[in-house]
């Protein structure tokens, strides 16, 4: 029944979409009268309730059938027919893509077979390989067994000498044992001799010292008083150090200013004495230029007389 629905709502869709086969207006005029017929509620429940029971398995298929029939066709009839064309154009080019995808699933299946078979060799070379693997560990595992058997009965051989060797030392340990407590005791009773003697010692020297102490507290005490004299008379001798101090301070700007008038009187004198050795000397200097200039003078007329007289006797 739903099938049939079906088959009839796609007949109305490629009705409404315009689509003609070959019979032309009678398929149209009778597609027109189902759908009328369909469209009436009444009609459409009969047919579902009354008729659509009563049709047997073999209708029901055959309905089933025509309703996918119908379905096809009303599919085809809605393309055109350059969408048909390209439609088989992508079905021809899926199924050459089939037929490549079978020829390359081919090849790979045989690659996979021959990699399958040079697999199964280098399987049966590493199995050849740890069979001799585990040969040589068993090997191996029999020698460890037999060398820790040699060495466990070394160490057990050696365990027994060193544990007789452990007796006879302890034996000596013992002996030198009873031989050192002997001695211990024998050095503890000197000890106790020599504090003995070291006590008598300390109390002697603790009653030495005392008298030592009680001495020097008194000479302490003298020395202390001595000190405290001293002391007031370094304090008294200060008082008079610092007076003496105030006093050369005072006095000490009055000698400043009569040192500084000695060097003035002193640079005075200097002056004066330097001014007349300079005053000497520049009449010295006086002196001898007017010397020399009244000897050129008297030279210049002794010259002159001279010029004369010869000019007197040329003239005679």
């Amino acid at each position: 029944m739903a099938s049939y629905r079906a088959s009839m709502d796609s007949q109305r869709l490629s009705e409404q979409r315009g689509s003609t086969g070959s019979q032309g207006g009678q398929d149209a005029d009778v597609s027109r009268a189902l759908n009328t017929l369909w469209d009436n509620e009444e009609v459409r429940e009969m047919v579902q309730t009354r008729l659509l029971p009563l049709v047997s398995s073999t209708g029901a298929v055959f309905l089933e059938y025509l309703a996918r029939l119908r379905a096809v066709a009303a599919d085809r009839l809605s393309r055109s027919p350059e969408e048909e064309r390209a439609r088989e154009a992508e079905l021809c080019a899926a199924w050459r893509g089939g037929r490549q995808l079978d020829a390359d699933r081919a090849r790979l299946e045989g690659q996979l077979r021959d990699q399958a078979e040079q697999l199964g060799g280098q399987v049966a070379d590493k199995a050849r390989a740890v069979a001799l693997l585990r040969h040589n560990v068993n090997l191996v595992r029999r020698q460890c067994q037999e060398e820790v058997k040699l060495i466990v009965d070394k160490s057990e051989r050696a365990m027994v000498l060193e544990w007789r060797n452990s007796e006879y030392r302890q034996e000596n340990l013992k002996a030198e044992l009873n031989t050192a407590t002997e001695k211990m005791a024998a050095t503890l009773a000197a000890h106790l001799a020599e504090e003995k003697e070291l006590r008598v010692k300390r109390h002697k020297m603790e009653t030495l010292l005392l008298t030592w102490l009680q001495k020097f507290d008194a000479d302490v005490g003298e020395k202390f008083q001595e000190h405290e004299e001293l002391s007031e008379e370094y304090e008294n001798e200060a008082q008079q150090m610092r007076e003496l101090t105030e006093r050369m301070e005072a006095q000490e700007g009055e000698y400043r200013s009569l040192l500084a008038e000695k060097q003035r009187y002193e640079k005075e004198e200097e002056d004066e004495a330097v001014f007349a050795l300079a005053s000497k000397h520049a009449a010295k200097v006086i002196q001898r230029a007017w010397r020399a200039y009244r000897l050129r003078k008297r030279l210049a007329k002794a010259a002159k007389k001279k010029g004369k007289g010869k000019g007197k006797k040329k003239a005679k």
